[in-house]
Parts: C-alpha cells; sequence; structure tokens
C-alpha cells in the first residue's frame, strides 16, 4: 500500500511539474505584448500584429508603429524552463518595451 501511495504522489507531482512548452509560452507571450503594445501605441488590442525574434524578444507592429519587447524576470521564463499556467507570465514574467516605439 505504501509503495501504491509514493508512486501515486510521484505520478501526480511529475503530471503537474512539465514546462509550459513553447506554443504555450508564445501564447502567453504575445498576449502580453499586444496588450502592452496597445497601451503604448494608443490602439486597439486587436490591431496590433505580434513577431517572435527568440524566446525572449518579440516585436509588436500596429497603427503605423513598431517596437521590441523583452521578456524579464527570473532566469527560469523561457519555454522549457517555465512551470505553470501561461496566465502565470504576466505577473512572474512579465514583457518590458526594449527599444523606443517608433514610427513604421
Amino acid at each position: 500500500m505504501r509503495v501504491l501511495v509514493t508512486f501515486s504522489l510521484a505520478a501526480l507531482v511529475s503530471a503537474c511539474a512539465t514546462p509550459i512548452g513553447v506554443q504555450s509560452w508564445d501564447t502567453a507571450i504575445s498576449k502580453q505584448v499586444q496588450s502592452r503594445a496597445a497601451f503604448e501605441f494608443n490602439c486597439e488590442k486587436e490591431t496590433i500584429s505580434v513577431t517572435k525574434i527568440t524566446n525572449k524578444s518579440y516585436g509588436a507592429i500596429g497603427c503605423d508603429q513598431k517596437a521590441v519587447y523583452l521578456v524579464s524576470g527570473p532566469m527560469h521564463c523561457t519555454p522549457k524552463l517555465f512551470y505553470g499556467d501561461g496566465d502565470l507570465t504576466n505577473d512572474i514574467c512579465p514583457v518590458v518595451l526594449n527599444t523606443d516605439v517608433e514610427e513604421n
């Protein structure tokens, strides 16, 4: 019985402790970039196009403006090391403006 409980607990912990993955990471970070750019460009969020440059940098274009955003936070703020829900990236791995907003 003790072995079964130990095995069950180990399986539960390992199932919950999987990295977010590249696709979920990109979606979560792109949403952040889109929201930040909409505010900084002073335009509707739906008009912002986001392009991944690297796992830690994303470009935003919209309303005839463009900018680059970086993922900040602890060193585990990457798709291979971040464990948790994509919504947690807002608080733990926020994006910050890396360049001046330029006219496109």
